[in-house]
């Protein structure tokens, strides 16, 4: 069979429901691959089973990770206690053995060694750079988390209860954490110790000393804050610049950013005040002059402009970060 002309899809078979029509539990479970015409080419064996990517699957069997070819052999050998897959050869899977977390390639090397409590790869991360002090992965040791480079070294070792890169504190901070740092930004960081929140460069230098509030959506050097139930924004000395009054805020890009009052959504410029109406149910922030805003009457997306005028009409059930993609 010709499998580059065949698409594979996983698929599960509940062995102890099709033979005896009994009950079952998830333990009986298998995965294994079928064709476009629905016949098993990788037999049915597997605990787990991802989709293939660039002709590789993960599997999961006897309670470690592999990776096989569409020929059903290994070509990463079953080792893993646990993996976290890119789309990006050269970083091609963080993976867990013997409890400490690295990165290997899809060759199934090590590019960054198993010695970490916890890694999560910058995902923007472009290897045609050359420069050493770009960020490369968060990594969390002695839980507590710091930042390092494509060699494997700290370029902020790990003092912190939290840190997010992507520059909003809402972020969960789990394995799927998207960062937003392009390939050419050294970076900054939202970070946590103990009970206090601040923002340091890519040495570890703090931008805007530990204050004792939750801060969130940092850009354009204003730092969203939550006070007495409220948002308001702060500057890098950590001074109070847009008072908490809003009940909820997005983050500044091109001096506009979402804010919320009275139920409602609208942009406010640095100095506080409204410069698009809130009218709206729901937005986005702006991205190239252009922001997603959702009407309350029908819950229906549009496009504006910076100016606030609509650029595309209400007819749009979804929206992406830029602009709706289904009508």
């Amino acid at each position: 069979m010709d499998y580059k002309k065949v698409s594979l899809f996983i698929f599960f078979l509940i062995t102890f429901l099709i033979l005896t029509n009994l009950s079952f539990s998830s333990s009986e479970c298998k995965y294994g691959y079928i064709n476009e015409s629905g016949k098993v080419v990788i037999d049915i064996q597997y605990d787990l089973a991802h989709p293939f990517k660039n002709n590789l699957a993960a599997v999961y069997k006897n309670g470690k990770w592999g990776w096989i070819d569409k020929e059903g052999e290994y070509v990463i050998k079953p080792m893993y206690e646990n993996i976290l897959e890119y789309r990006d050869p050269h970083a091609f899977a963080a993976v867990r053995i013997n409890h400490k977390w690295g990165l290997i390639n899809n060759n199934g090397e090590f590019i960054i060694d198993p010695k970490f409590q916890l890694l999560i790869k910058n995902r923007n991360f472009d290897n045609k750079i050359k420069k050493e002090n770009i960020i490369y992965a968060k990594v969390k040791n002695n839980d507590k988390w710091g930042l390092i480079n494509k060699k494997g070294e700290y370029l902020v070792k790990p003092l912190f209860n939290e840190l997010y890169i992507s520059g909003n504190s809402n972020d969960p901070g789990t394995l799927y954490e998207l960062f937003n740092t392009g390939p050419n930004d050294n970076g900054k960081a939202l970070v946590r110790i103990d009970d206090l929140w601040g923002i340091i460069d890519i040495s570890g230098k703090f931008l805007l000393e530990p204050i004792d509030k939750w801060i969130i959506n940092f850009n354009e050097d204003l730092a969203g804050v939550y006070i007495d139930n409220k948002y308001g924004f702060v500057n890098l000395d950590g001074d109070i610049v847009i008072k908490p009054i809003f009940e909820d805020i997005g983050k500044f890009s091109k001096a506009l950013a979402g804010a919320k009052l009275d139920g409602k959504w609208g942009y406010i410029n640095k100095s506080g005040s409204f410069v698009i109406k809130p009218n709206y149910y729901q937005v986005s922030d702006f991205i190239e002059g252009r922001a997603s805003v959702k009407n309350e009457e029908d819950g229906m997306w549009g496009v504006i402009n910076n100016s606030g005028e609509l650029v595309f009409d209400y007819k749009f059930k979804y929206k992406s970060n830029f602009i709706t993609i289904q009508s």
